[in-house]
């Protein structure tokens, strides 16, 4: 794959083999989260992060029998791509202080949509043939700062149409809320540092719905903690 062929870490490769991922599929999304990586390690390791809470929460929500209209395939593609957007950020920006964010708060919100366009194809694949398009997951990362939390963004969402049915897209919605929930957490404990693990919780639980807090709720009942990893 050009310059991405270094493998994916061992939890990715096992996540891969969990969900029966295609080898196409395996080097695309790999690829993708390679190259955030190498343009912004600090953004780059934030969405492995994020990955590996979407695995864990789709692993708690199976065992449980929590019904949510999503998938743990949907929810790790859509975490695993969330913030693709960023490859067209200034990595200088990116890789600044926790902090200093607020600045340039307006280039900073551009990646949604970035996320979209990239992950549909409209920039193409960057020079790198095995990168593909990601058409759902695309959606995913448009939407998951437009539902959950208070400020939301993009304020004004592009023309979707084809190739994309209703039910593709409140699916899509519906992801992108539980995406949302492991990327704000991951922010908010790993990113910024300004919280730790029960004041996040909190955070979520405040600005959630009521399906959310259910599930918040549940998870916190059977003492597991799916957003808890190594940081």
């Amino acid at each position: 794959m050009d310059d991405l062929d270094e493998p994916p870490p061992d939890n990715l490769r096992k996540y891969f083999d969990s969900l029966g991922f295609s080898e196409a599929n395996r080097t695309s999304v790999w690829g993708w989260i390679k190259l955030l990586l190498d343009h912004s390690p600090t953004h780059g390791r934030h969405e492995l992060r994020v990955l590996d809470m979407c695995y864990n929460l789709g692993d708690f929500i199976e065992k449980n029998g929590v019904y949510v209209p999503v998938s743990k395939n949907e929810l790790v593609y859509g975490g695993g791509l969330h913030d693709t957007g960023k490859l067209l950020s200034d990595r200088r920006i990116l890789e600044e202080p926790w902090d200093s964010r607020d600045q340039h708060i307006g280039e900073m919100r551009q990646h949604p949509l970035n996320s979209y366009y990239l992950l549909i194809g409209k920039y193409g694949n960057l020079g790198h043939q095995d990168l593909r398009v990601h058409a759902y997951s695309a959606l995913v990362g448009l939407f998951h700062h437009k539902f959950h939390q208070r400020d939301r963004y993009p304020k004004k969402l592009p023309r979707l149409g084809t190739p994309f049915s209703a039910g593709t897209i409140k699916r899509a919605e519906s992801c992108s809320r539980l995406v949302a929930l492991a990327d704000i957490y991951a922010a908010a404990v790993y990113r910024s540092g300004n919280l730790d693990h029960e004041e996040a919780l909190k955070m979520l639980a405040d600005n959630a719905d009521s399906c959310e807090r259910d599930l918040l709720w549940l998870m916190q009942l059977r003492g597991c903690n799916v957003f808890r990893i190594a940081a």
